[in-house]
């Protein structure tokens, strides 16, 4: 595995923790 491999890996990573963030903030917000 190449350093390109793991950035990439932990960009998705990344994004996927935001998405999941803004999803739980959204909610609490409706609340």
């Amino acid at each position: 595995i190449g350093p390109n491999v793991s950035i990439s890996a932990n960009a998705r990573i990344g994004a996927g923790a935001r998405l999941i963030t803004c999803i739980i903030l959204d909610d609490v917000e409706v609340k």
